[in-house]
């Protein structure tokens, strides 16, 4: 039988890839803690953590994770794509689209962004939706700088 190595970021990534997989966000969360605490690729465990609160529904946390992550790679495709998700979670999509269109603006979009691409349309969408729900309201818009 196999053992984990309790001292080993590496083997905590492993643990909470497993748990994300097995649908278990008790232990994937814990795992991703003790990545970071044991020297694992920051941003693999932190990403691993935003995915992880925003599977489990809690888009604040996720995008917490994701701001601090985007403090030391503020154009990480990755964190911004799960950035955007939360924040369409938390009935902000606008500021989510805001947040891939300044990532893609004036820049060649290569083969792993273009999934951004994609995921640019629908939350544009939901951005549009959600404007003209807040116009509907008498609420105005909320796209003013």
């Amino acid at each position: 039988t196999a053992s984990l190595n309790p001292e080993s970021g590496e083997a905590w990534l492993a643990v909470g890839r497993a748990a994300e997989l097995a649908k278990d966000p008790v232990v994937a969360k814990r795992a991703y803690t003790e990545a970071l605490r044991h020297g694992a690729d920051p941003l693999t465990a932190r990403r691993g953590l935003a995915e992880t609160f925003l599977a489990e529904g809690d888009a604040a946390e996720s995008l917490a994770v994701c701001r601090d992550a985007l403090r030391s790679v503020p154009t990480d495709p990755g964190f911004i794509s799960i950035a955007a998700r939360a924040l369409e979670q938390l009935n902000r999509p606008c500021e989510g689209l805001a947040w891939i269109d300044r990532l893609m603006q004036g820049q060649d979009v290569k083969p792993p962004e273009r999934r951004l691409v994609r995921q640019r349309r629908g939350i544009a969408r939901a951005c549009e939706r959600f404007e003209a729900k807040r116009g509907s309201d008498g609420l105005g818009s909320t796209n003013s700088p």
